[in-house]
């Protein structure tokens, strides 16, 4: 899944997952890894300001989403915002089918929550 930076000039970054794990690429330099065995739960959803402490107009930010690898300490899970990478929940929802088969065959669940700013 390609996470490209809305900046022409920026280092495109990539989300791969197969059956070894999860890698989070910087170009070509690995930026992170997670083998499945790692991987306690994955939570993804749509991220949505708290309307109190809103600082951008409405529907600036519509649509972004979230995915989280999440791993048994904090230094290992890998977080990928739509804040900073235009990521869209329908793009994600199309990842957590992909690696259905792969999440289940290592027991991790799959949970869908929305995520407050």
């Amino acid at each position: 899944m390609p996470l490209n930076l809305p900046v022409p000039w920026a280092t495109p970054r990539r989300l791969e997952l197969d059956d070894a794990g999860v890698r989070f690429l910087n170009g070509t330099r690995l930026t992170k890894s997670l083998e499945w065995n790692r991987v306690e739960r994955i939570e993804y959803g749509p991220m949505e300001w708290h309307r109190k402490k809103r600082t951008s107009p409405p529907g600036l930010w519509g649509g972004t989403a979230y995915i989280r690898f999440i791993a048994r300490t904090d230094l290992e899970s890998i977080r990928v915002t739509g804040f900073d990478y235009q990521v869209k929940l329908d793009e994600i929802e199309r990842v957590i089918h992909a690696i259905a088969e792969t999440t289940r065959l290592h027991s991790v669940p799959v949970e869908k929550k929305d995520c407050l700013y």
